[in-house]
Order: structure tokens, then C-alpha cells, then sequence
């Protein structure tokens, strides 16, 4: 992503932090450089595509993240430098227990559970997440791999929508020149560059010829303008003097 382009807005998860927000407005938000955001973004498509396949997918999530903080990826980095620093400490004196393990008791979440789970939250946190889990029992990875999966399937679902619709398009274009084939010939004739020169050239040579029988009328009304002229002269000549 390049800190000065100009960014497309297409949502690939509906709802979110960041609906309706480019990488310019979240960093206007928060007072940062654009470019702050953006390495942020990279950080964060790396993070989050542990849970997606679509890179689309995981940044938009990256860009949820940055709306409430800028520095989301740098803190996140930070955290698990410093967990993985404790669980090593707590695992040499024997005290902690296994977080990871923990996670992971519980069922796998359904694909239903997670329509129900978004439909009661459409903007859900990380702790609305892990409360529905609890309360069902589910084990909190499956639940997210189950919402990227739908989110996944809302983008593929769209690009499709979007071809079908150009086809239809199309095809309607098509089925208006059938209806109306004058129309189709006049198009082609006005999109036909020798056609038109030529007819160009014919109007150009009627105007030339207009222009040199005027000139021939102009003459000859001069020649018998001046010859009127001279038999005039010459009468009243004689008359005066003989």
C-alpha cells in the first residue's frame, strides 16, 4: 500500500470500527502520518492471516483494530514478547497454567452459531467473543475461524454478484441493437472515420462550386455595369456636342 494513493472503499466484512473509513481518515482521527497507518496495515495483514486466507479480509480486520488505537500491531507485538517472556518464567517455576489449553476446551462452533452470534452483535469485541463462547461452551478458536470463514464467503459472494450483473449489462446492450438495427447503422456509420471524410470532402466541393458561380455572376453584372456606363457617357457626349 502506497502512503499517497488514493484508497478504493469496498467493504469485505459488513459492519465493523472502520465501515465507511479510509487509511487517510483513520489517521486523521488519531493525529498520525498516513504512512503510520499503512505500516501498521502490513503488520496487521501478517497477524490476521492466521485466521483468513482472503489478504482483503485480514485487512480490513487490521483496519478495525486501528480505529480505537494506531499503534494496535506495535502493542500486539509488544504483549506477546513480554507473555512469551513470563510463560517461560512461569513455566521454569511451575506456577501457570497452559492458556492455549484452556482456549481449547469446549466444542467446535457451527456456522449457525456464528450467523446467530453476529446477528445479536453485529459489531462484536474480542469480550463479546469470549462471553458467547463461555456461555456455550465453544471453543473460542473455532467460533473465529467459523466468521472468517463467512466473511470469506460475503466476498466471494459479492465479486460474483458484481460479474452477473456486468453479463446482464451486456447482454441488454446487445439485445437493444437487435431490437433497433437502424440505430445499430447509424452508430456504425457516425463511428465510420472514411465515411465521414468523404462526405466531408463532397460538401466541400459543393460549397467551392456554389462559390464560383457566384463569382461568374458578380463578373458578368460588373462587365454590363460598365458597359451601361460607357453608352451613357458617349450619348451624353453627343448631345452636348454633335
Amino acid at each position: 500500500m502506497e502512503d499517497k494513493k488514493v484508497e478504493k472503499l469496498i467493504e469485505y466484512i459488513p459492519g465493523g470500527m472502520s465501515e465507511g473509513m479510509t487509511v487517510e481518515d483513520i489517521a486523521k482521527k488519531h493525529g498520525v502520518d498516513v504512512s503510520i497507518i499503512n505500516n501498521q496495515i502490513k503488520m496487521g495483514v501478517k497477524v490476521e492471516v492466521e485466521h483468513t486466507k482472503d489478504k482483503n479480509v485480514a485487512a480490513e480486520i487490521a483496519k478495525d483494530h486501528l480505529t480505537e488505537t494506531p499503534f494496535y500491531y506495535d502493542y500486539l507485538e509488544e504483549m506477546e514478547k513480554e507473555f512469551k517472556e513470563n510463560y517461560k518464567e512461569d513455566l521454569e517455576r511451575g506456577g501457570m497454567e497452559d492458556e492455549e489449553a484452556e482456549e481449547e476446551k469446549g466444542r467446535a462452533a457451527t456456522e449457525a452459531e456464528a450467523i446467530e452470534f453476529l446477528k445479536k452483535n453485529p459489531n462484536p469485541s474480542d469480550d463479546d467473543l469470549h462471553e458467547y463462547c463461555e456461555e456455550k461452551g465453544i471453543k473460542v478458536p473455532t467460533m473465529e475461524a467459523q466468521m472468517y470463514k463467512l466473511a470469506t464467503a460475503h466476498v466471494k459472494m459479492s465479486e460474483k454478484k458484481d460479474s452477473i450483473e456486468d453479463d446482464i449489462e451486456d447482454a441488454k446492450k446487445k439485445e437493444t441493437k437487435k431490437e433497433d438495427p437502424k440505430k445499430e447503422e447509424e452508430e456504425e456509420e457516425e463511428e465510420d472515420p472514411e465515411e465521414q471524410k468523404k462526405k466531408s470532402e463532397e460538401e466541400k466541393k459543393k460549397a467551392e462550386e456554389l462559390k464560383k458561380e457566384e463569382d461568374e455572376k458578380k463578373k458578368k453584372g460588373m462587365k454590363k455595369t460598365k458597359k451601361d456606363a460607357i453608352e451613357i457617357k458617349n450619348e451624353t457626349l453627343q448631345r452636348l456636342f454633335g
